[in-house]
């Protein structure tokens, strides 16, 4: 995503969609929980900023199901959410 890339947030899309439901994974190389905390001075990040933002798609998107299935803040290598609806013609 050029936008995010231009503020330092690395970050790449993966189509997962099956015959029922679009769906996406957002794969994130850059934390933005990581990042808030060492501007801020903290030795350990907590999810603080991605429960704000899956909290807001879910009221934006009430049809869309959100799940978190990798956090940097759980010492993983990388952040993994999954956004998913069913399709069209199914709903």
């Amino acid at each position: 995503m050029p936008g995010l890339a231009a503020i330092g947030i690395t970050t790449d899309f993966v189509d997962v969609s099956t015959d029922t439901e679009d769906a996406a994974l957002e794969i994130m190389l850059t934390c933005t929980c990581q990042v808030a905390a060492d501007e801020l001075g903290l030795t350990e990040a907590e999810p603080v900023v991605c429960d704000l933002d899956l909290a807001a798609t879910d009221r934006a998107f009430p049809e869309l199901d959100v799940r978190v299935l990798a956090r940097q803040t759980d010492r993983r290598n990388v952040c993994v959410f999954r956004f998913a609806r069913p399709r069209m013609e199914n709903r």
